[in-house]
């Protein structure tokens, strides 16, 4: 599970899955799709969209092996320069 801190309402955004997000903040929580929509839960306030798809996102590259090393991705691209 991925979690990040919004640096102004100090709300915790916890990625359960690439398209569910679980949002506590004050003691309250509640279950949000990855744009920031309210599924369930006792915290029905409004949620960062953004802070959303940053955790869920974070999941889906994870799983889908995306995103592993910026390094890799450079050496696969000098890799095709060398070869023409």
């Amino acid at each position: 599970m991925h979690q990040m801190i919004h640096p102004l309402t100090r709300a915790t955004y916890d990625a359960e899955t690439d398209e569910i997000v679980k949002v506590t903040r004050d003691g309250k929580s509640g279950l949000y799709t990855r744009n920031g929509e309210y599924i369930s839960g006792e915290l029905k306030q409004s949620v960062d969209p953004e802070m959303c798809r940053w955790v869920a996102s974070y999941v889906e590259h994870k799983n889908a092996g995306v995103g592993a090393s910026a390094r890799d991705r450079a050496g696969a691209f000098v890799a095709m320069k060398e070869e023409k």
